[in-house]
This record gives structure tokens, C-alpha cells and sequence, in this order.
């Protein structure tokens, strides 16, 4: 659409710029116009997913994009009309994780602000109709990993979604992360487990 290469978040070549992020610095004004753009956006992507019979699990974004609170309506509209139930939450780890109690993590403590904004962010998912199913918390591969070779501990119950970026090496962060899976690093570290998908939420 022509309002995503005015508000900067397509070029010419209708590539992403990246400013869409959830988390970026730059300054997007959601407007009406680029709202509706964007319901009209996923609607069709959506559509296309199950014209092609492609069962849908749940709703995710690239670039974490459907965090965003000016997205919020957009996501549950399209919640409503395809009946998703399912929806990744935000990012917000247990106590301990960024080394609030325990300084050999090698993360470092996030802005209060922003966990406090994520916590809201999930309780408005949960809360807000339609109903949503979603894991309990989300960890990379690579940062669980790191995590628990700390020799911290995750909670006993719960679910885990465990995000994995195969075939992405152009970073050194990517390539650790997929020779890790490779090698199942995840579970030497952690052997109790049950591997699960969105569809069995």
C-alpha cells in the first residue's frame, strides 16, 4: 500500500525498513488510514494461508510487530474473524533470568518500564475477548541455554516457547544458536520435557 511507503515502513522496493519493530527508536504515527492499511494487510495474508489449506496455530509477526499497543485491535479483530485462539505473548522472563539474583547471567537487567508495559501487554491478551491460549513465558533457544548452564532452574510446571532461527547465520548470535540445536544443547541442560506445538495448547 502507498501509506507504508509514506510512513517510511516500506521503501520502493516494498521492502521493510525495519521502523515497524515493536521496539524501535523511530516514531510512527498510527494513523487511521495506516491502522486500516494494516488490518487489510493481514486479513489477506491470512486469507491466503488458508486458501493454500495451511492450518493456522496462532498468531506471531516478524519482528514481533503485533506487539505493538497501536496494533492491539488489529490483532483481535483478526482473532475474531478467523478464530484464532492462539496468540505469542510478550517477552517477560522469570525472577532471576536477567540476573536481578544472579550476577553471572550474561544479560543484562531491562528497564523496568518496559517489563512492567510487556506485563500489561500480555494481561490485556488474556483479558481482552476474544479468549486467547498462549505460553507461559518466551525464551530463544540460545538464551535458555544460557539460562539454565547458569545452573538456575525453570519453574516446574508450565509452557515454554523455545524461538529458533534456522538457517539464520549471518550473525554470531544465530550461528552459536543453531549449532546448539544441532548438537541438542537444550537437552543435555534440561532432559525433563515434553516437546509441544500452538496446535496442542
Amino acid at each position: 500500500a502507498d501509506v507504508f511507503r509514506e510512513k517510511g515502513i516500506t521503501d520502493g522496493d516494498n521492502y521493510f525498513t525495519g521502523i515497524a519493530r515493536y521496539n524501535s527508536k523511530d516514531r510512527i504515527h498510527f494513523d487511521s488510514q495506516l491502522v486500516d492499511a494494516i488490518y487489510n494487510e493481514w486479513e489477506l495474508q491470512l486469507e491466503k494461508l488458508y486458501e493454500n489449506d495451511i492450518p493456522v496455530s496462532h498468531i506471531d509477526s516478524h519482528n514481533h510487530v503485533h506487539y505493538r499497543y497501536e496494533l492491539f485491535f488489529v490483532l483481535k479483530r483478526l482473532q475474531k474473524k478467523f478464530d484464532i485462539a492462539r496468540v505469542r505473548i510478550k517477552d517477560v522472563k522469570p525472577i532471576g533470568f536477567y540476573g536481578i539474583f544472579n550476577s553471572s547471567l550474561p544479560r543484562k537487567t531491562p528497564p523496568l518500564h518496559r517489563e512492567f508495559s510487556n506485563l500489561i501487554w500480555n494481561m490485556l491478551l488474556k483479558t481482552v475477548p476474544p479468549p486467547v491460549k498462549t505460553a507461559d513465558h518466551v525464551f530463544s533457544y540460545r538464551s535458555l541455554c544460557k539460562y539454565l548452564s547458569t545452573g538456575s532452574r525453570c519453574p516446574k510446571r508450565g509452557v515454554f516457547e523455545i524461538v529458533v532461527h534456522p538457517g539464520s547465520d549471518y550473525l554470531d548470535y544465530f550461528s552459536e544458536e543453531n549449532s546448539w540445536v544441532e548438537n541438542k544443547k537444550l537437552e543435555q541442560l534440561l532432559p525433563d520435557f515434553s516437546m509441544i506445538t500452538y496446535h496442542d495448547l
